[in-house]
């Protein structure tokens, strides 16, 4: 049996916009150990895929986490979410989130928990996100070829 090519309307859209990075902080890569020196530079990207403000997180060219508005949520309750935290490159439950009232509590809160998440990786937990990232692109790219889906 053979694969049929995926319609074009239910193929993820590929979005490949650049926009300035802005630094969020640099972690005290003294106490941490060389991986953090080579990984220590975060920065932040607008998501412009996002229906409201939502920042990606890079440590590098890994996407690390993110802190935007949450959507649906009643008015009582904190506007603001973040995730700190990579899959894969992590084991289940390792990523953390939770919510804030303001841009700045959310970005604090990630920047309290990203240095645990970090402690807790290694160069290999960073190259399999980057395998990961390149594969699902030669997936998609297959796909808007016609091709059928590849296999690992």
């Amino acid at each position: 049996m053979s694969a049929m090519p995926i319609p074009t309307k239910l193929r993820r859209p590929v979005v490949r916009r650049r926009s300035n990075p802005q630094y969020i902080d640099n972690l005290p890569a003294a106490s941490r150990g060389a991986l953090i020196r080579r990984h220590a530079r975060l920065t932040r990207r607008r998501d412009r895929t996002a229906r409201k403000e939502s920042w990606l997180i890079y440590c590098g060219d890994v996407h690390v986490g993110s802190i935007g508005l949450r959507s649906g949520n009643p008015t009582e309750s904190d506007p603001w979410q973040w995730r700190s935290g990579f899959y894969p490159g992590s084991r289940p439950g390792e990523c953390t989130s939770a919510t804030a009232t303001t841009f700045q509590s959310a970005r604090a809160a990630f920047l309290a928990a990203w240095p645990v998440f970090l402690s807790k990786r290694t160069d290999a937990d960073f190259e399999e996100w980057r395998q990961e990232r390149d594969w699902t692109a030669r997936k998609y790219a297959a796909w808007d070829r016609g091709e059928k889906a590849l296999v690992r």
